[in-house]
């Protein structure tokens, strides 16, 4: 008699990234600060109706509150959008991916 021939499990599905709306895209960031209530306070200066957000990082045992605008579609919206936050006094702020 011939061997029965094993089952064979299809291979595990690869793990889907996960995007969520405020860590994709193109962002521009106006502000980094060890205190939340300073982060929460510069994104809430925000006019103009660009969306802020404040992200909670850890940098070398550190924990910071980054102040991002966006995200937008692409690099050109960003920079239009920093220039306009240029004008509402934050001049230091930066484009960087989400």
């Amino acid at each position: 008699p011939m061997p029965r021939p094993q089952p064979v499990a299809p291979p595990p599905a690869a793990p889907k990234p996960v995007q969520t709306a405020d860590t994709s895209g193109v962002f521009v960031q106006i502000g980094s600060f060890k205190k939340r209530g300073s982060a929460t306070s510069v994104a809430n200066r925000v006019t103009s109706g660009l969306p802020s957000d404040v992200r909670t990082v850890d940098v070398n045992g550190t924990t910071y509150h980054r102040v991002m605008v966006g995200p937008f579609r692409d690099r050109a919206a960003a920079d239009q959008a920093r220039n306009s936050l240029r004008s509402q006094g934050f001049r230091d702020g930066f484009v960087t991916q989400g």
